[in-house]
């Protein structure tokens, strides 16, 4: 060690207690543990945090998150002129509406089991169907949208994020599962829906200001 120029306390318990001195260096350290008590203390803080790390449980980073660093590892591994550079857009019909139907339609998963008078819509085009159920808030002016992507084939990654259009702005949501569900709050002048997986986006056309009969 150089005398000169000492290590921090901190920096030398670290090393030292994750075995990364030399073994002069190493004597030195056991030395200063037994008879500094502040060395010993910033040893035992080290090994607290180190045990600490291997018990602290790791958040999952979101669905969406995964699909999009997973689709650009991909997209960048491929040769420069066989790189997607623009998205397929494909724009859905809208196939159902509860409100003119007078039919009870619910998507797969949480979004059947919420309170409340609900709007159904169903969407198609040939890449997929797209099912959304719509539930007014009236007291915040807007509108909880859930729904599902179901794609035609099984090709495409199954993750979709949602973003509504309004006339001056746009609402981007990236709850998102692994089978094609999602969720955003849209105001009640939202005229678009697109949803995407990063290869495809779908549009559908909005009216949520339309009453129910």
């Amino acid at each position: 060690m150089n005398a000169s120029e000492p290590r921090p306390p901190r920096a030398l318990a670290a090393d030292w207690v994750e075995g990364r001195l030399s073994a002069q260096d190493a004597e030195h350290a056991a030395r200063l543990a037994g008879s500094d008590p502040d060395f010993r203390a910033e040893a035992d803080f080290v090994r607290e945090v180190l045990a600490a790390g291997q018990v602290m449980p790791l958040v999952e980073p979101p669905p969406v998150l995964r699909q999009r660093l997973r689709q650009s590892f991909q997209q960048w591994h491929r040769a420069p002129s066989s790189r997607v550079s623009q998205l397929l857009e494909v724009v859905a019909s809208l196939v159902f509406d509860s409100h003119r139907h007078q039919l009870g339609l619910a998507t797969r998963g949480a979004a059947a089991t919420m309170p409340g008078p609900a709007r159904h819509l169903v969407y198609r085009c040939e890449l997929a169907d797209l099912m959304v159920e719509a539930r007014v808030d009236e007291d915040a002016d807007q509108v909880d949208l859930r729904g599902q992507v179901l794609l035609s084939h099984d090709t495409g990654s199954p993750i979709f994020t949602a973003e509504v259009l309004c006339p001056d702005r746009a609402t981007l949501s990236v709850d998102a599962d692994a089978v094609g569900r999602f969720s955003v709050l849209a105001p009640r002048g939202a005229t678009e829906l697109r949803v995407s997986n990063g290869e495809m986006t779908i549009i559908a056309e909005l009216d949520l200001q339309t009453e129910e009969s």
